[in-house]
């Protein structure tokens, strides 16, 4: 089945949650290039709007949600009208990696970029979650699981304004858990490439 353009009520849905400002006011940090702010994601919600990033559904596939830099698109399985506090963290996440096409990062190390990504996700969380001392989990996944434990484990340290190099042992542990969880084993060695939009 090939993609199809997303309803605009799913563009709508995600221009909305990426300019607003409130809820992603927690996700603001760097990671050596790598930059993330409330503004960088309001920028990304303005090229979705202006169509220089195209949302577009796509059932196959492999996440529920991608950013492909190479078609500059946002791939949902599913229309999302109206998306549930996940929906939106993993939409921060996919902006995330559009945050460094847009600036034409270039040659991106993978590791990094998912790190950035799942700790934008988590601060994004937090943010939004009523009860903060609650995280993100996957009980089928272990190593997965682990994963959302370091990238919240790091939005903490973040939000609570840890000197550098605490921050950095926060980060060092993300990485040391994507390198753990299948999906990216053949993949996290590797590099993106950012050549804009």
């Amino acid at each position: 089945m090939a993609a199809s353009p997303a309803s605009p009520a799913t563009v709508s849905a995600i221009e909305k949650l990426l300019k607003d400002r409130s809820a992603t006011s927690l996700v603001n940090f760097t990671l050596g290039p790598l930059q993330v702010t409330t503004a960088l994601l309001a920028d990304v919600g303005k090229a979705v709007a202006a169509g220089k990033i195209k949302v577009v559904i796509d059932p196959t596939i492999s996440h529920d949600a991608i950013y492909n830099a190479k078609s500059n698109q946002l791939q949902l399985k599913r229309n999302v009208a109206a998306p549930g506090l996940l929906e939106r963290a993993l939409i921060v996440h996919e902006a995330t990696h559009a945050i460094n096409d847009m600036r034409k990062l270039g040659r991106t190390p993978n590791i990094d970029d998912e790190a950035a990504a799942y700790i934008a996700q988590a601060l994004y969380l937090y943010r939004n979650h009523p009860v903060k001392t609650e995280r993100m989990k996957d009980r089928g996944n272990p190593a997965a699981d682990r994963l959302y434990a370091a990238a919240y484990a790091a939005a903490v340290a973040i939000i609570g304004k840890k000197n550098a190099a605490a921050i950095a042992v926060e980060v060092s542990k993300v990485r040391a858990a994507l390198k753990l969880v299948p999906q990216y084993k053949k993949t996290i060695g590797m590099s993106a490439i950012y050549s804009g939009i």
